[in-house]
């Protein structure tokens, strides 16, 4: 009994364009989701900025205060002062500019402080920003194609190259990538920790010009380049898998 290889070219077909409508819609929700990552950090970021701003001109303003105080204090003393009383009013000035000194450096020290934390802040939101694991990943392969071969090279850091795993499905080769990230961070109050599990998959279809052994497939790892290679059907023992 023949088979009937029109009906099964349009099934083949259509199963393709199915596929490509897919993966449209699917790069069109991560452009739509990556639009929105970077809203959310530029709107945190300015959130973070101006609480800075604001902690730093509230501790400048009383560390004026403080010292408009002292100096208040010392020029009422100076003027209840006596003639018979210079050594007692020297001793004096000396402790109250030593008491100014001291307002003013825990004024300077505090506000230092919260600008650091202000700082501190706004570096975590922009570290978080620049971070390539907040952003929608493309692996990027790049395929070529040898007498015996089809290979595809992928540029991934080690630590990340032990999670890409490869597949053949039809005339396609499955580029599959998963990370996690962990986080945690404790309230100020030191009675609570928050911690956060962050999961990224990356799938990417690479479309062969051939038949291929998905049997054969091998990959190796050498300075930042994973190399996938894919012997063409007919270059080896039977079993290949006709695209």
């Amino acid at each position: 009994m023949e088979v009937d290889k029109s009906g099964a070219d349009n099934a083949s077909a259509a199963r393709i364009a199915s596929k490509k409508n897919q993966q449209e819609v699917e790069e069109q929700r991560a452009q739509l989701e990556l639009a929105r990552v970077q809203r959310d950090r530029e709107k945190a970021l300015d959130v973070e900025r101006q609480k800075g701003d604001r902690a730093v001109v509230e501790i400048s303003n009383a560390a004026n205060n403080q010292i408009d105080s002292a100096k208040k204090i010392n020029s009422a003393r100076v003027q209840a002062l006596s003639d018979n009383q210079q050594k007692s009013y020297e001793a004096l000035a000396s402790k109250t500019a030593d008491d100014i000194k001291r307002v003013d450096s825990q004024a300077f020290n505090t506000i230092e402080d919260h600008k650091a934390g202000a700082m501190e802040k706004i570096a975590n939101v922009t570290r978080r920003g620049e971070d390539p694991f907040y952003h929608l990943k493309s692996l990027n392969p790049v395929l070529a194609t040898g007498d015996a071969a089809y290979t595809i090279s992928v540029n991934l850091p080690e630590h990340e190259a032990q999670n890409l795993f490869v597949s053949g499905e039809g005339p396609y080769v499955k580029l599959s990538l998963a990370r996690r990230f962990q986080d945690h961070a404790a309230a100020p109050e030191g009675n609570r920790v928050t911690r956060t599990n962050s999961y990224q998959s990356v799938v990417e279809q690479v479309a062969m010009p051939g038949a291929y052994d998905a049997k054969k497939i091998e990959r190796n790892y050498k300075d930042g380049v994973v190399t996938i290679t894919i012997p063409k059907a007919g270059f080896g023992p039977p079993g290949a898998i006709k695209v």
